[in-house]
């Protein structure tokens, strides 16, 4: 959201009939729903999109019609969406969640991988080894300050990992989280939410409150 409307994305096209969508990109104001021109590619998806301004936002997904890749992300100045250069790492899989805070804040998640924007350029981050783990969602607040979240089929344990500024750190969870834990949100350093399943079929929500993470 920013002030004065939102934005919506995904895809639209013929994919129920096996034929390839294409990447959606859609304006919310007030009264109106106006679709948007997305740069390329012709085939695709957008899985996420965060704004700081009316004139400053983010969109990613993919640029194929499967989770292959390559990456996608696009970005608004405030008159149209262009496509981003990903560092030459990142050059296959989709794009899952963006967050910013400012024109020069912004962070991306795909597989294992997490890609920062500097205000130049995208750049990849060290990370900690996470095996098997697939980074799902990312959530900031500040330039240090931030969340992402990720699960693998084969643990029984969900992780999420922290920025301070300086680097990221990771953790399991302390809950049973076959399915992972896939959404993370955040307002600030001492208020964050992270939800997905707790491997029973039932909804976990877990709530960090500055110093420990619990169960709600």
């Amino acid at each position: 959201m920013f002030p004065g409307g939102a934005w919506a994305v995904g895809q639209y096209g013929n994919a129920e009939h096996k034929q390839l969508g294409k990447p959606l990109i859609a304006r919310v104001t007030d009264t109106t729903v106006r679709r948007v021109p997305v740069p390329g590619p012709e085939y695709g998806w957008l899985a996420d999109v965060a704004a700081t301004s009316a004139t400053h936002a983010w969109a990613v997904g993919s640029a194929s019609g499967n989770a292959s890749g390559p990456p996608l992300i696009v970005h608004w100045n405030g008159t149209a969406w262009t496509r981003a250069r990903l560092p030459a790492t990142v050059r296959e899989g989709l794009l899952y969640g963006v967050a910013a805070t400012s024109r020069t804040n912004a962070w991306a998640v795909t597989g294992a991988k997490i890609v920062h924007w500097n205000g130049r350029r995208w750049d990849q981050v060290v990370t900690p080894h996470i095996g098997s783990y697939g980074l799902s969602d990312v959530a900031a607040t500040s330039a240090t300050n931030a969340w992402a979240t990720a699960g693998s089929a084969g643990s029984d344990r969900a992780l999420i990992l922290h920025w301070n500024g300086r680097r990221w750190t990771c953790a399991l969870t302390p809950f049973p989280s076959q399915n992972a834990i896939i959404h993370v949100s955040a307002s600030s350093a001492d208020n964050a939410w992270a939800v997905g399943s707790d491997g029973t079929g039932r909804i976990l929500a877990l709530h960090w409150n500055g110093h420990t993470s619990k169960r709600s």
